[in-house]
């Protein structure tokens, strides 16, 4: 016989946790859909939309229908925990996919694992502890870490660039802007010894007024500058540097995804300058040319940035992994995940077991005008492996729990 205390116990925890079973799978969405990340976030959020529609127009997962919750996660920690936590505990979600920026990331990772929650990061999150340090068994990375771009994006500037004698950087002053610029900044020291650092600005993410930022920048004369200035920030700042012509004056590299928005959003306003990407529309493959297709009609033609092919990714990476699965049971999910080769936009991908983070593909490349198209393109691209610039899962310091 089960004692008051004991009910009450158990009543209590199944009040609170996620429902499983039933005849929808709930998956709740977080991405940035307000403030300077909304160029961003609002982008993805419809991805992840066009991917659950499919899927439903197909008969669902396991003969089940899909319901997507989007939420706003405001790029901010603690909107993203309370957001986070009010899908699985009141909306009852099987599933968390998305979230904008590493430290809004860890916070929506503290909640799948609290509650064990399976979670799939696509918003762009890089930082290394996601899948090093602060791994959890229920988090998955699917877009690439820091680690990754900033390898890969040092390996190309070597080869692409021999000339290059000095270099600047220009980053989001948070530990995400830190660890890309030092980790570029280490493995290109490796691959050209001799190179000099001239300046290293750090910018407030909040700033809207970059003209000092600009001019110290020109002063400086670097061969090249580095920067991860994402979403809205990267896009602000190329809109105010083109008329001191910073693009003519050195060769600009904007770095882990932030190049595919600004090409989006400027369109023919677009400047001359590189940068690396998790993805690219023009691919030919069959999932990529549907999501593209469905992505511009709803957009009038507008082609997604890579971001976009990442939340499609988790909708379609979910759906194969639970019929895999055959279950939408945490356990099972995971297991089916762990190790498991995934079809996506940019082509087969595995998800490394030790430490939960994807094994996709970084596309590096020079913005051009594109006789095709009315905005400009991505062109010469070069795709890196991220195999050849992952850290082991021993160098990661992931253990899973």
């Amino acid at each position: 016989m089960i004692g008051r205390g004991l009910l009450g116990i158990i009543v209590a925890m199944l009040a609170i946790w996620p429902a499983y079973g039933g005849d929808v799978i709930k998956i709740g969405s977080l991405n940035a859909l307000s403030g300077p990340f909304g160029v961003l976030g609002v982008e993805q959020s419809k991805a992840a939309k066009i991917a659950v529609d499919q899927v439903n127009a197909e008969g669902g997962i396991l003969g089940k229908k899909v319901e997507i919750l989007i939420r706003d996660d405001e790029a901010s920690p603690a909107a993203a925990a309370r957001a986070s936590r009010k899908l699985v505990l009141e909306d009852k979600v099987n599933f968390l996919v998305g979230v904008n920026g590493s430290p809004a990331a860890f916070a929506v990772s503290e909640t799948a694992k609290r509650f064990k929650t399976v979670y799939l990061s696509s918003g762009g999150a890089m930082g290394a502890g996601l899948t090093g340090k602060e791994c959890n068994r229920y988090t998955f990375r699917i877009n690439q870490s820091g680690q990754q771009f900033y390898r890969a994006d040092a390996e190309y500037v070597a080869n692409t660039f021999p000339d290059i004698k000095t270099v600047g950087g220009l980053n989001p002053d948070y530990s995400y802007g830190h660890e890309m610029w030092e980790g570029f900044i280490s493995e290109l020291k490796k691959r050209k010894p001799d190179i000099e650092v001239v300046t290293d600005v750090f910018v407030p993410m909040s700033e809207k007024d970059y003209t000092n930022y600009i001019s110290a920048l020109i002063d400086k004369k670097p061969d090249l500058v580095y920067s991860v200035f994402w979403s809205g920030a990267g896009v602000a700042f190329t809109r105010q540097a083109a008329p001191y012509g910073l693009f003519e004056k050195t060769r600009f590299y904007l770095a882990a995804a932030g190049i595919g928005t600004t090409i989006t959003s400027l369109g023919k306003k677009m400047v001359r300058m590189w940068g690396s990407e998790p993805a690219d529309w023009q691919l030919d493959n069959p999932m990529n040319k549907k999501l593209v297709a469905a992505f511009m009609k709803e957009t009038g033609g507008k082609p997604p940035h890579a971001y976009v092919a990442h939340s499609y990714a988790t909708i379609m990476i979910l759906k194969q992994a639970i019929e895999k699965a055959k279950s939408v049971e945490p356990d099972k999910v995971i297991q089916a995940l762990e190790g498991g080769t995934f079809n996506t936009p940019w082509g087969k991908t595995v998800i490394r077991k030790g430490d939960h983070q994807a094994m996709g593909k970084v596309f590096i490349g020079e913005a051009k005008p594109n006789p095709k198209f009315p905005f400009w393109t991505l062109q010469d691209l070069k795709v890196i492996p991220c195999e050849k610039v992952s850290p082991s899962v021993s160098e990661t310091g992931c253990v899973l729990k």
